[in-house]
């Protein structure tokens, strides 16, 4: 039982370390084959007018404005919103999870809680989620990923 539980991280980890990696290289930078030539930029739900993450190019990390605010929520948070896949990643790779909330905000200058449920949904299924971002780049209506639903 052990070995399988063992093998099931390891390979929900192998996973979402490539997600990971994919959403949180450096700008302008896209990582594998690319089926489609331009991908639509998500809108923010919600305005807000704070100054969004940057990209250091000496570090190659996005770090985040005096004005960006702290977590909203934490890995369990992301449980309840996202599933095991985004809590796993969250305690496991802070760092890559933090990245890729931030590159987010920058790319779409919504806030931070906005960002991180997008990003849970991202890690949870990226394929679904990035099927609902191309439709709502056509008009359909947006998602709400900060909100619980029952």
């Amino acid at each position: 039982m052990v070995h399988i539980s063992t093998v099931f991280i390891a390979a929900i980890l192998g996973v979402a370390s490539r997600a990971c990696l994919a959403f949180t290289s450096a700008p302008g930078r896209r990582g594998g084959s690319q089926l489609h030539a331009k991908k639509p930029t998500p809108k923010p739900l919600f305005p807000y007018g704070k100054k969004p993450p940057v990209y250091n190019k000496q570090t190659s990390l996005w770090e985040p404005s005096a004005e960006t605010e702290d977590e909203p929520y934490g890995p369990m948070g992301s449980l309840l919103r996202g599933g095991p896949n985004p809590a796993l990643i969250r305690v496991l790779q802070p760092e890559q999870y933090d990245q890729a909330v931030y590159k987010y905000m920058a790319q779409t200058r919504c806030s931070r809680i906005e960002a991180m449920g997008n990003m849970d949904s991202y890690f949870n299924n990226a394929a679904d989620w990035a099927f609902q971002k191309s439709e709502e780049a056509r008009g359909a209506r947006q998602v709400d990923y900060t909100e619980l639903k029952p």
